[in-house]
């Protein structure tokens, strides 16, 4: 039979001490109690001390290698939701049908006069199509809710985009980039009766008609406007463009040098 030799101090069995966990990561958290023994814990929430780093610290569901601002979370509000950044989206975004207005422009009770607050969406509006010269002829459409007298309404909404139109052109956009056109309550968006659905109804739509000196053939009007008598107004024939050319000039150096003058 085979034996096993023990060594003893002074008659008792010598034991060793028990091995130390290791801590594989070296993040102070032991492998038994470290769920991510090769990741270091990175002390940020939901557990600071389950040993894993946390992908998502802000909690917006977008992982920190793709987040743009990790501790802060993304505003999902149609606009660049998955950068990971809290965000407004800008007033106005031009795309390849419209200058749309994240903003209704308002208007007075019963009149053609916008709004102060809607000033600013006017004069962004204008901004856009300064830095889209491409963008030739914009429809100013406005549209009312499907309440009160068809004809009150239809010179009312002509009314109110000749006020816009005017307002553009006082912020330099050219009268000629302009065609102002009121629908009355013929073209609505919700055809419900809820003062939801009005309110949805009443706005001012910029549709571009004429881009880079082609027709666009965005869609205008609507039939029910057709039938009772409002008629598009005829677009005129598209202007040649020719696209500008981007300035590669080299800007003089400050200071001392050529062209410098005190």
């Amino acid at each position: 039979m085979g034996c096993t030799a023990e060594a003893t101090i002074g008659g008792r069995v010598n034991t060793p001490p028990p091995a130390v966990p290791a801590d594989s990561d070296g993040d102070g958290i032991l492998d038994p109690d470290d769920k991510c023994p090769n990741d270091k814990e990175d002390g940020l929430p939901p557990d600071p001390n389950d040993g894993c780093p946390n992908l998502d610290a802000d909690g917006d569901g977008i992982p920190i290698p793709q987040d743009k601002c990790p501790n802060e979370p993304e505003t999902v509000n149609g606009f660049e939701d998955d950068d990971g950044c809290p965000d407004t989206p800008p007033l106005v975004a031009v795309t390849d049908t419209e200058v749309k207005i994240a903003e209704k422009i308002l208007f007075a009770h019963n009149s053609a006069t916008i709004e102060q607050s809607s000033l600013k969406i006017v004069d962004a509006v204008a901004d856009a199509l300064k830095a889209h010269p491409d963008i030739q002829l914009v429809e100013v459409g406005g549209h009312a809710s499907a309440q009160g007298d068809p004809m009150y309404n239809r010179t009312l909404t002509q009314k109110r985009v000749d006020a816009v139109m005017s307002a553009l052109t006082e912020r330099g956009i050219a009268k000629d980039r302009l065609m102002a056109q009121g629908y009355g309550l013929y073209c609505v968006l919700d055809a419900g009766t809820t003062e939801e659905a009005h309110e949805k109804n009443r706005r001012v739509e910029f549709k571009i008609l004429q881009r880079a000196g082609k027709d666009t053939g965005v869609p205008r009007g609507c039939d029910a406007a057709a039938k009772a008598g409002i008629a598009l107004k005829k677009l005129p024939a598209p202007k040649p463009y020719t696209a500008p050319t981007p300035d590669t000039s080299t800007p003089a150096p400050s200071g001392k040098g050529a062209g410098f003058k005190k």
